[in-house]
């Protein structure tokens, strides 16, 4: 079955666009339990790795999760009037494709993908507000291939097309005329599962955060099916309404537009506690005291 899945992953690979003016490099890490540089690659020549999972049989078809990793040596933040907000070492991205075909086949051709899972600042929240710009795509004609994920400059999350990139809450960008990395055309790696990790991917189940400052580590992203067995999508997206990104606005006295635009970012971060800035995860009691004390009205979101 390892080697079915292999191939699975192999067939389903994704079409990469990045950013002509993209400056970071994915990497290729050693096998070793904790994640460790080994060779950087362009963005038009990336390494990335995979990990396909069975997610069980549903009206006689096996369904699986592939994910897709692209990890990068850093993220380069997002320019504002104030500075470069958000900057970090490492950066562990994704898309995943949903894949189902017979459940008494053993033949890669017999199997179409049917949904695909993007990634775009999962749990990122400026403050109080979530900036998650990730999203389920359910195809309405299953495809034999895999999708297309655009890049967003420096920040690498990943997009179903460049309108929708441009669109994001978190300020993401893209240069003109981008290049595209084709499969087969670049490395591809199967880093196994978290409970059966490849020779080569140890540090696929490595549970803390990676570097320095703790990046959420691979094993955030895996321990968590983003399908149920029969592709019901599992992971809950909040995104904010146009009124409560009004209400952020007038609390941050910006013109209440209800979009999430550069000058509320702006105003966002010349107003908040620096470590709330592009911060992920829930907010913890201090932290929501803390903003109080600064005048910050606190609604939790995620």
């Amino acid at each position: 079955m390892a080697g079915f899945e292999s191939k699975l992953g192999r067939k389903f690979a994704p079409i990469y666009h990045s950013s002509r003016g993209e400056g970071n490099c994915l990497v290729k890490l050693a096998a070793r339990p904790v994640p460790t540089f080994a060779r950087g690659y362009p963005p038009w020549e990336p390494h990335v790795y995979f990990s396909a999972c069975l997610l069980g049989t549903h009206a006689a078809e096996r369904l699986y999760e592939i994910n897709y990793l692209a990890l990068w040596e850093w993220d380069t933040g997002t320019r504002t009037l104030l500075g470069v907000q958000g900057s970090h070492q490492w950066d562990t991205e994704r898309c995943a494709v949903l894949v189902a075909g017979p459940s008494d086949s053993r033949d890669p051709a017999s199997f179409t993908a049917r949904q695909v899972y993007y990634a775009a600042h999962e749990g990122v929240r400026i403050g109080p507000w979530s900036v998650d710009n990730s999203r389920y795509l359910k195809y309405r004609r299953w495809r034999s291939d895999g999708p297309n994920v655009y890049w967003s400059k420096g920040k690498h999350a990943s997009f179903v097309n460049l309108g929708e990139l441009r669109q994001s809450s978190a300020s993401d960008s893209y240069d003109k005329p981008g290049r595209v990395a084709q499969p087969g055309r670049y490395e591809l790696v199967d880093a196994g599962t978290l409970q059966n990790p490849s020779s080569d991917c140890p540090w696929i189940a490595f549970t803390k955060g990676w570097g320095e400052q703790g990046i959420s580590p691979v094993y955030e992203k895996l321990k968590s099916r983003l399908w149920d067995e029969s592709g019901r999508p599992l992971r809950p997206i909040r995104r904010l309404t146009e009124d409560e990104v009004k209400d952020a606005q007038m609390e941050l006295d910006v013109k209440p537009s209800g979009q999430f635009d550069e000058h509320t970012l702006e105003r966002a971060v010349a107003r908040l506690p620096s470590d709330q800035v592009w911060a992920t995860g829930k907010i913890s009691d201090a932290e929501a005291e803390l903003m109080a004390d600064r005048g910050i009205k606190v609604s939790r979101l995620m």
